[in-house]
């Protein structure tokens, strides 16, 4: 998966999480009208993400909680 920046009119810009087949999966929510400022923000989606937990349409925790690992896999925390 990738994060693309793309330029819009007026100077703005915005991001899109791809898949591996190059097709959208997520897209910012809002435009910035500053690159750093998108770039910081990819940046943050990036860390919290690892962390989202998975819940179903009436709030029902749909996983463990999972932990990240030295490699960047996730394993479950000790109960």
């Amino acid at each position: 998966m990738k994060f693309v920046i793309i330029p819009e009119l007026k100077g703005c810009w915005i991001w899109e999480l791809r898949g591996p087949d190059g097709v959208p999966v997520s897209r910012s929510p809002r435009r910035f009208t500053d690159k750093a400022e998108v770039i910081s923000e990819i940046r943050k989606v990036r860390l919290a993400a690892g962390r989202a937990q998975i819940f179903d349409l009436v709030g029902e925790l749909q996983e463990e909680v999972l932990a990240p690992t030295p490699i960047g896999l996730a394993r479950p925390l000790p109960k």
